[in-house]
């Protein structure tokens, strides 16, 4: 849902009717009508992520999933980006999804991995005798690329939660 073209009580319009239409089922992670238990038809964008279709007003507004789901849940729609934590675009579990600021959320991106063709590892290049990444900012430095690899991915879940 593109909240620019929608206006605040449209915005709350389609919440309601969200959530009396829809529930959240934990155990599937996805969201079931609540007259037929049934998960509603949708469809995968372009980019993988799932999208449902609402009608509001006569206009037929489509929600990506991740969003309609975080909705329900905490009762508001999300004020920021929706990052997935694991990176599957698909996982729709609560738990699995938080909200994040462009920045946090381009740096929990897991794919597509772009490896430096000096290194071979993504993000790692080399600096004179020694290699480089950048974490949070900070310019963090190891002789071994691999090792460094290894320990900044660590260091950047354990600081991100």
């Amino acid at each position: 849902m593109n909240r620019t073209h929608l206006s605040e009580a449209e915005q709350q319009e389609l919440l309601l009717r969200l959530q009396r239409n829809y529930r959240y089922d934990a155990k599937l992670g996805r969201l079931r009508n609540r007259k037929t238990d049934k998960a509603p038809k949708g469809k995968i964008q372009n980019r993988g992520y799932s999208e449902i279709g609402l009608w509001l007003g006569g206009k037929h507004i489509y929600i990506k999933m991740h969003r309609a789901v975080f909705a329900i849940c905490h009762g508001r729609w999300p004020t920021e980006t929706i990052d997935h934590i694991n990176g599957c675009k698909t996982d729709n579990h609560i738990e699995n999804l938080r909200e994040a600021s462009q920045s946090d959320n381009k740096l929990n991106q897991l794919l597509p991995w772009k490896p430096n063709k000096d290194s071979a590892l993504p993000g790692i290049s080399p600096h004179k005798w020694v290699y480089r990444t950048n974490l949070h900012g900070k310019v963090v430095f190891m002789a071994d690329p691999f090792r460094l690899f290894y320990h900044t991915t660590l260091l950047g879940k354990i600081y991100q939660r």
